[in-house]
């Protein structure tokens, strides 16, 4: 057995492990946390389940806008992906993932892992990064220059995914957590059709200590964060990441 010295244990389960634990383990469980599931269909079938006044909308936005998609493994677009990434997670008040985080994904993952970007005007202005496994694909990873989002670019970048995902035969897309403090977000999720699912978090010991439970330390560190210099947020989610991502 690997001693790995940890004071905090946190277990991300899916909604059918429920349970994996049994009242009165020293684990503590938290439902708190909820996920969006559509189940895939032929794409056209899909489209019509779509929310005509926001989804479908966006979509043909940024299709008449101009927004071009397409998938890439190139190093420069995983840079471009990468910078746009800190600059969205700052404006959440939290740290960014480290580049060499997101490389391993799209390297270690191999086909089952693709970066969609969305170009405007021959400029890169969002982008995704979608994991498979199994029959679904879960939608990881996302980031816009908040300047371009009147185009609409996350609408044409997901059902660009999820066509994708249809075509290949996978049966479900996986839109990804949402937090209770997100209702917006999970709107959103919903008007694609996707049916919520609680996701089951288990703590040890106890969940004291473990800082993703702490919700008034979390507040207070997500605006500090917001007041950092963008020429070191780089540098310091690095250090960071390991701790709260």
């Amino acid at each position: 057995m690997v001693d790995l010295r940890l004071k905090h244990l946190e277990i991300r389960m899916f909604p059918s492990d429920e349970g994996a634990f049994p009242p009165g383990s020293e684990f503590t469980q938290d439902n708190r946390y909820s996920t969006y599931i559509l189940g895939l269909k032929e794409p056209m079938e899909l489209w019509k389940s779509l929310d005509s006044g926001s989804i479908r909308w966006g979509i043909r936005k940024a299709i008449k806008d101009g927004v071009k998609i397409r998938s890439s493994i190139s190093k420069d677009d995983l840079n471009s992906f990468y910078r746009l990434n800190l600059a969205t997670k700052q404006r959440l008040g939290v740290p960014g993932h480290p580049k060499a985080f997101l490389a391993a994904i799209l390297n270690d993952f191999g086909e089952n892992a693709r970066l969609y970007l969305a170009e405007y005007n021959n400029r890169i202005i969002a982008g995704i990064i979608t994991i498979a496994h199994g029959k679904t694909v879960l939608y990881a990873y996302g980031a816009a220059d908040n300047a371009f989002l009147i185009h609409q670019p996350y609408n044409l970048l997901l059902w660009t995914a999820i066509e994708d995902a249809s075509k290949h035969g996978f049966l479900q897309f996986d839109f990804g957590r949402v937090s209770p403090s997100e209702p917006g977000l999970a709107a959103f999720k919903r008007r694609w059709g996707a049916t919520e699912k609680r996701l089951v978090y288990y703590y040890y010991p106890s969940g004291k200590g473990s800082f993703s439970q702490d919700q008034r330390g979390l507040q207070m560190a997500s605006k500090l964060w917001k007041l950092i210099p963008p020429q070191v947020v780089g540098p310091l989610s690095n250090i960071l990441f390991r701790h709260i991502g």
